[in-house]
């Protein structure tokens, strides 16, 4: 099966939907042509979204909950107790998915799976010791000696993880 881009398959989707909805309409004019003068439908879909498609509840192309039911309720959601993920530094998160796009670039995929937890030992120090000296970047890369430490401890923190399992 072939997948088709998603603005494409929206598109293609309201062009159904208003070709059933002429179809539909076009029916009731048939049968009803006595009526025909009293009723009035909207078939602009495309309007109401561009209307609506700076909605920050929905995507593009999607009416808020607001415009489709005329109020917005309170939102309710139950993740107490949960890892709060808006708390993770992402500019730095960046600096660590480099160094692992790096890694995989230069050793494969997952290879660090493969990869002794004492050589990521020695690198976190390594990598640390050049940054406490003074050195930022690292010179191979050019991504910060931190990212690289961090990356290390986490290959480490995932090898002590799975053995709990």
């Amino acid at each position: 099966m072939e997948w088709e881009p998603y603005d494409k398959f929206i598109s293609r989707m309201y062009r159904e939907h208003d070709a059933m909805e002429e179809a539909s309409v076009q029916e009731v004019d048939n049968d009803f042509p006595e009526i025909e003068d009293t009723i009035s439908v909207d078939l602009d879909l495309d309007e109401h979204l561009t209307l609506h498609s700076n909605s920050p509840v929905f995507e593009k192309g999607y009416p808020s909950y607001e415009a489709v039911n005329g109020y917005k309720p309170e939102g309710k959601k139950y993740d107490q107790g949960k890892p709060d993920y808006s708390l993770v530094p992402y500019a730095s998160l960046d600096e660590v998915v480099k160094v692992l796009t790096h890694g995989a670039n230069k050793y494969g995929r997952f290879n660090w799976e493969l990869v002794e937890a004492h050589r990521y030992e020695a690198a976190t120090m390594r990598h640390f010791s050049a940054y406490m000296q003074g050195e930022k970047l690292d010179p191979e890369s050019g991504i910060p000696h931190l990212a690289h430490a961090i990356t290390s401890l986490l290959f480490m923190l995932e090898f002590d993880l799975k053995k709990e399992r």
